[in-house]
């Protein structure tokens, strides 16, 4: 037989949460803060670690999957839309204001991470092949973003399609990284290339 706290789940399920409410049951479930300001839009796909704190006006849209390690930090503005796909961010990483992440191809951000204010990761591409059509009817291919521990992306940094960071890189601001980045790696520019290895920092 279901108890009441079933039955009352499932009704919470069956229907759109008040955005209130899915930070208030975010915040008990998974014993973290969500601000009453979040946007949520389907909570119970989302999993977030012990300790962790979306502050502001941040917007989860978990038409796949979020999971949010523990002690883990998101500020006002950030924008994380899964498109179907996952998007997984480590333990400690932070993600500053306005950072914006698109899933469709799976984005897995490492533990203590830096994210900083306005940089973007998709994991989406359009098909532009075709210059008779419009770019918008030629569909979209989705490639894994991934992001391993202790990166630096810096403010306005974007991250394209397939492309992997590996651990304790920085990528400096402004940067539009289409390729992967090697280990200890300082990355920039428009496309970013290779600048220096960190242990060569005079």
């Amino acid at each position: 037989m279901r108890t009441v706290g079933k039955l009352l789940l499932e009704a919470l399920k069956a229907r759109p949460l008040p955005h209130w409410m899915a930070a208030v049951y975010l915040s008990l479930r998974w014993q973290a803060f969500v601000s009453f300001d979040a946007r949520i839009y389907y909570p119970f796909r989302i999993r977030i670690g012990r300790g962790s704190r979306l502050i502001g006006r941040v917007t989860l849209i978990a038409n796949g999957a979020i999971e949010i390690g523990p002690q883990a930090e998101l500020y006002e503005g950030c924008f994380i839309h899964c498109q179907g796909g996952t998007v997984r961010i480590g333990q400690n990483s932070a993600l500053g204001p306005n950072v914006i992440i698109y899933g469709g191809g799976n984005v897995d951000i490492g533990q203590a991470c830096s994210i900083a204010t306005h940089s973007t990761i998709v994991s989406t591409s359009h098909h532009h092949s075709d210059a008779t059509r419009p770019i918008r009817e030629q569909g979209s291919s989705a490639s894994k973003v991934t992001i391993c521990d202790d990166v630096w992306l810096g403010a306005h940094a974007i991250v394209l399609a397939g492309v992997t960071i590996q651990p304790g890189s920085i990528i400096a601001a402004g940067a539009v990284v289409l390729k992967d980045v090697p280990e200890f790696a300082i990355f920039g520019g428009v496309p970013a290339r290779l600048l220096r290895k960190r242990h060569q920092e005079t």
